[in-house]
């Protein structure tokens, strides 16, 4: 697998973890008390998805990081902002402003420059 692989399967990673992440906290009461909440995240399918997603993000990102420059890889890993903006109005019917989608276009914009210079 190529280098730059691991790095745009790193920021599909995170991007899901995120959505995970949203979809465990929906289930949060945020009245409980913490032994409450920690109860509940236990008992939270998407929670423990989450944490094996972005665990998986983490040895993904290290192996990217492995041979690609740090100054490099880390501007590139923002598109997980774009992804997971793209990715909350699919799957969790956000509603996405003009403004930000245009963020999306220059962090989009921002990571390319980064890869080809």
């Amino acid at each position: 697998m190529t280098n730059y692989a691991y790095l745009l399967i790193a920021v599909v990673l995170v991007s899901i973890g995120q959505i995970l992440q949203k979809l465990a906290a929906g289930q949060l009461n945020t009245d409980s008390s913490p032994a409450a909440l920690l109860v509940s995240l236990a008992r939270s399918v998407w929670f423990w998805l989450a944490i094996f997603v972005m665990g998986s993000a983490l040895l993904v990102w290290l192996l990217a990081l492995a041979t690609i420059e740090v100054s490099k890889a880390y501007p590139v890993l923002a598109l997980s902002f774009a992804l997971t903006t793209c990715l909350s109005v699919v799957i969790l019917k956000e509603r996405v402003g003009a403004a930000s989608w245009f963020g999306v276009f220059l962090i989009t914009v921002g990571a390319a420059m980064m890869l080809v210079s």
